[in-house]
């Protein structure tokens, strides 16, 4: 393959021509497919983020919600004195 004889010291310069028409040509090919991933990687990452948000607002919601029934009423509390 033309990529890998660029990286080697003894090719000579047609080869090493070769090897970077290639890899142009990956980039140029590749470019739109580089976008589409990395768009997808940062909906991925806002998604999660969100997801996120929601769970620890209902865990904290929940947490809210349990510790006032937990905490008697002071109106159930009787004194004697």
């Amino acid at each position: 393959m033309h990529i890998i004889a660029a990286g080697k010291e003894n090719c000579n310069d047609e080869q090493k021509a070769k090897a970077l028409a290639d890899i142009n040509y990956f980039r140029k090919e590749m470019a739109p497919f580089l976008e589409r991933t990395v768009i997808i990687k940062e909906e991925l990452k806002s998604n999660a983020e969100f997801g996120l948000s929601i769970f620890f607002g209902l865990f904290f919601s929940a947490a809210t919600v349990l510790l006032f029934l937990i905490i008697p009423d002071s109106s159930s509390v009787t004194t004697s004195c």
